[in-house]
């Protein structure tokens, strides 16, 4: 019997379930997010920016840290005005398009990947799909693109520290505690 939830990974949430969120006032658990996510977060909602930083070309960076490395690292440009065929608008809507364009018109975004908070939300996902849905470690494999092995190893280890600010796989919401 395959799972019946709508998963949301690679993508954390939905943008369009998310659109009402924008203007929000940043709370303590969004303290933890990057500087950059919470700049975009006071014009589109922290789920909007993090919708849209899924959405996102990446390109390859020199890693400073470490010498010969590379990092790949979301790219964002912000047109100075709205042009016909603009993907910016197909992502996210006309109203908040121009809400970006706003604040941050012709300039180049490098905005944090968050891979920790996707990660953490596919975890709690599998999680769910195993234990909640009653799905075999195969099926769940099979779900999220990965072995059965990692399923095991999701399974095995207790939840993280995002785990508690990640949204529910079902209700998209977020359980702070």
């Amino acid at each position: 019997m395959a799972p019946s939830v709508h998963v949301f990974y690679p993508r954390l949430v939905s943008w369009s379930s998310h659109r009402k969120s924008a203007g929000v006032r940043m709370s303590k658990s969004t303290e933890r997010l990057p500087l950059s996510i919470r700049e975009l977060g006071e014009v589109l909602g922290v789920y909007g920016a993090l919708g849209l930083i899924s959405q996102l070309p990446t390109v390859e960076k020199r890693d400073h840290r470490y010498p010969g490395r590379v990092r790949r690292v979301p790219i964002l440009y912000v047109p100075k005005s709205i042009r016909p065929g603009c993907k910016l608008v197909a992502i996210l809507g006309q109203e908040h398009a121009g809400r970006l364009i706003e604040k941050f018109g012709g300039e180049m975004l490098f905005p944090a990947s968050c891979i920790g908070l996707y990660k953490a939300a596919r975890k709690k996902a599998v999680r769910y799909v195993v234990h909640d849905e009653g799905a075999a470690i195969t099926e769940a494999a099979a779900l999220f693109c990965m072995s059965p092995s990692q399923i095991k190893n999701i399974l095995e280890y207790p939840p993280g520290p995002w785990d508690a600010w990640v949204p529910d796989p079902v209700a998209g919401t977020t359980r702070q505690g």
